[in-house]
């Protein structure tokens, strides 16, 4: 009995620290910007929110939601890329990794969400069916997926190159 106690109690600190840990995660923006940031669950609530319901396959089958979070454009925009050239390409050649907590990362294209372009309306999910998001605080969603491989789960860090 003695020795289930203190499993116990660390069993219990560390689900109170992953509650803590979600409420208080922030989502880094990095690199090639003019305004790097970490963005907290409140300022991405401040973005105009847009909501998106979709079916993708994973590797425990197909998942169905519906998902509230900010546009990965706005988010983008604020941190204003660096442009590595003068000619009309230049912002085209921008990519975005997305990190999750486990070091999962995925790739998109400046182009994939650009209006002028693919124009995909991907966010960065706060909120699951209408609820905050179990066990994470942000998560990658990007519509026109087959396969949900670049819905990043527990969303931590946006490396802009």
């Amino acid at each position: 009995m003695l020795k289930v106690f203190p499993v116990a109690l660390a069993l219990i600190w560390t689900l109170g620290a992953g509650a803590a840990f979600a409420q208080t995660a922030t989502l880094a923006i990095e690199g090639h910007v003019t305004h790097p940031a970490q963005l907290t669950l409140d300022q991405l609530k401040a973005l105009p929110p847009v909501t998106l319901s979709l079916t993708f396959q994973t590797d425990h089958g197909p998942t169905s939601g519906t998902w509230t979070g900010a546009l990965l454009l706005d988010i983008v925009k604020q941190a204003a890329p660096i442009d590595s050239g003068s000619d009309k390409s230049a912002p085209l050649q921008h990519t975005i990794l997305a990190r999750g907590h486990d070091g999962y990362g995925a790739a998109l294209s400046i182009g994939e969400i650009d209006p002028r372009f693919a124009g995909k309306q991907v966010i960065v999910a706060y909120q699951r069916d209408g609820k905050p998001m179990e066990n994470q605080t942000f998560r990658l969603v990007v519509p026109g997926d087959a396969h949900g491989g670049r819905s990043v789960n527990d969303l931590v860090s946006l490396t802009i190159n």
